[in-house]
């Protein structure tokens, strides 16, 4: 059986910090057998994510998951790093006594790695102020739990209840039905209310027949017009003397 990879990674949260759950707890559940269960975590360490599953105390993680926290954190400020300590239940410690043992293990390429992420620093620094963000709103992005739109001030946003094409397509070929091709849509509306229907509001049905160039004067009774307010002034006797009433009508 085939499982999509937003079931595979919902599988290996449960694996990563600060969960930690076990492969057999999780195959109990799931029904997933446990070798498949250990497959998906060695594609994930591959892929640079730590799981540690089935150990809650983090001093017994493997080196190599150490080492993955230790890279997913280099880049972080100490506030951001912070931060994800508290989501990962780990404590700042922790990360930055891991990160000094990988460079004393590594010597020269630890130090090497280091500058790299310090240059990408400097180029996210570089991209945010051109773009007009914060490196915080930049870190917030990459987060999965934040939304796909983009969330700047200015953005351009798609309106929520904007109509799709076949929505749209809906509302033209429904005013040019049999029976309605003659009414207009305060007439359409209704009576596709009486039977149950509602396809999009009357001043919807008149913006997309304007737009797509369906909505004219038809018949012989008179095209609506806009006529001036026409205005009247009386003169008043008043105690004071002479006034002026104007009346519009």
């Amino acid at each position: 059986m085939r499982h999509s990879d937003e079931f595979k990674y919902s599988i290996i949260k449960r694996m990563m910090p600060p969960n930690n759950e076990s492969v057999n707890v999780i195959s109990r559940e799931t029904g997933l057998s446990v070798g498949t269960l250990h497959s998906w975590k060695r594609k994930a360490r591959a892929n640079g994510i730590a799981v540690p599953g089935g150990e809650s105390e983090t001093e017994k993680w493997s080196t190599q998951d150490k080492f993955l926290i230790v890279v997913e954190t280099a880049s972080l400020s100490e506030i951001e790093l912070a931060e994800y300590c508290r989501s990962k239940g780990l404590f700042v410690e922790q990360v930055q006594a891991w990160r000094d043992a990988c460079m004393q293990a590594n010597g020269g390429v630890a130090q090497q790695a280091a500058q790299l992420q310090k240059d990408l620093r400097q180029r996210e620094s570089l991209a945010c102020k051109i773009l007009g963000i914060s490196q915080r709103t930049l870190q917030r992005w990459r987060s999965s739990l934040s939304p796909d739109e983009d969330q700047r001030k200015h953005a351009k946003r798609m309106p929520a209840n904007k109509l799709s094409p076949d929505e749209r397509d809906a509302i033209i070929k429904t005013a040019n039905q049999p029976e309605f091709k003659s009414l207009p849509p305060s007439q359409i509306v209704p009576r596709l209310a009486d039977q149950g229907v509602y396809i999009a509001s009357e001043s919807t049905f008149y913006r997309i027949l304007k737009e797509n160039n369906m909505q004219h004067h038809r018949g012989r009774a008179k095209k609506p017009s806009t006529k001036p307010i026409s205005t009247h002034v009386l003169p008043v006797l008043t105690k004071s003397g002479c006034g002026i009433i104007t009346i519009s009508g």
